[in-house]
């Protein structure tokens, strides 16, 4: 999380964005990384550094994090009165924090906004999210007038990254070399607050090797709530990459492309190596469920990766956790009707073994799934 005094050069493309869209008197987006609190502190530094520039327009700033808008009405009677104090001057509303809306569900508030700058020609107002509204399972909510022009804001670069960490050295009067300013960039790509961390890891515990910093308390809780903060489909996404897995679904695929726009994605890797460090470390650690009778691993949607007959066992034994299940009751989960005809114990084992080999895919271990002899299998979860 940047330092108020320290002005990425990023923030004027920002501006200039915002400036453009205000300047088309139409709504705009601007889309930010999840879990940064970047659009309100370049709010404030569009509003004392480039307000002057748009002389005919009434800036004004809503943040929806400190104010309880429940619906349209409450939002009209807001721009009511900006509208008189505006006099004939045209109005451009930069709206912060705006998916608290959509983790609200409140759509009729979002649409209605929407509606009202196609209601008055002399309004614009730019939506600054920090979460992926073109999202299919989000976008089938809002007008699609909202997306006319979308504008990606993503992970600080290369450039901005280290001017923080010079800055912070600087703040703190720490003693770093170019060698672990550097080891801290690439580390943590743009994500300021994780480079803060991680900044303090280092003055805090000199001989800890930097690709161990994940462990640190600070640089943990960073880590945890960046990805607590992902879709699914992007958490599906990251753990594809660092499994080595093809992106085949369509949702992911989406996602893939988002997480490109916003830099956590580069060519085909995780730019904030911390993060896939975490990722790697909490992934053999496996919580399996059904989920509406779907197989997820780690909250994440598995189901498609097995065959017909496998999620049938799989699911058996998901239902039966650390039980053993017969191979005469997983046999009447693979063939209900006419068991017997179909039963063999051969066909069983075989199923299992096939079953074992795609959670090892997936990267469970293989002894999750354990043979108990003369009786059955058991899933350790």
């Amino acid at each position: 999380m940047e330092n108020a005094y320290f002005v990425p050069l990023q923030s004027r493309d920002f501006a200039q964005k915002v400036t453009q869209i205000i300047n088309t008197k139409e709504a705009g987006v601007i889309l930010f990384p999840p879990n940064t609190a970047k659009s309100n502190r370049l709010v404030n530094f569009f509003i004392e550094n480039y307000k002057s520039r748009l002389n005919d327009f009434k800036i004004v700033k809503y943040d929806f994090t400190f104010y309880e808008t429940e619906d349209i009405l409450d939002f009209r009677k807001i721009f009511q009165r900006e509208l008189i104090i505006a006099r004939k001057k045209k109005i451009g509303i930069l709206l912060a924090n705006v998916q608290t809306l959509i983790f609200d569900k409140n759509y009729n508030l979002l649409n209605g906004m929407i509606d009202l700058q196609e209601e008055y020609p002399n309004l614009s107002m730019v939506f600054l999210f920090n979460v992926d509204v073109t999202h299919p399972e989000i976008s089938k909510n809002i007008r699609t007038s909202l997306f006319s022009y979308i504008a990606y804001y993503p992970f600080y670069g290369r450039t901005d990254t280290i001017g923080f960490i010079d800055h912070l050295v600087k703040k703190w009067n720490i003693s770093f070399d170019a060698g672990q300013r550097e080891a801290i960039a690439d580390l943590c790509g743009g994500y300021f607050w994780l480079v803060k961390q991680a900044v303090i890891c280092s003055k805090d515990n000199p001989k800890l090797p930097p690709e161990n910093f994940f462990r640190y308390e600070g640089v943990k809780i960073a880590l945890e709530q960046l990805y607590a903060s992902l879709l699914q489909s992007e958490r599906d996404v990251l753990h594809n990459i660092v499994l080595g897995h093809k992106t085949e679904d369509i949702l992911q695929k989406h996602s893939y492309n988002h997480l490109e726009k916003i830099g956590l994605i580069n060519k085909g890797g995780i730019t904030i190596q911390l993060l896939e460090s975490y990722i790697r470390e909490f992934l053999p650690k496996m919580k399996v469920e059904l989920i509406e009778d779907r197989i997820f691993i780690n909250l994440v949607n598995v189901d498609n990766q097995f065959s017909k007959k496998e999620k049938k066992v799989f699911k058996v034994l998901i239902k039966n956790t650390n039980r053993v299940v017969t191979r005469d009751e997983l046999a009447k989960a693979i063939w209900p009707i006419n068991t017997e005809d179909y039963y063999s114990d051969w066909a069983v084992d075989r199923l299992v073994a096939r079953l074992r080999s795609k959670i090892a895919d997936l990267g469970m271990t293989r002894e999750a799934v354990k043979t108990v002899r003369n009786q059955g299998y058991t899933l350790t979860n």
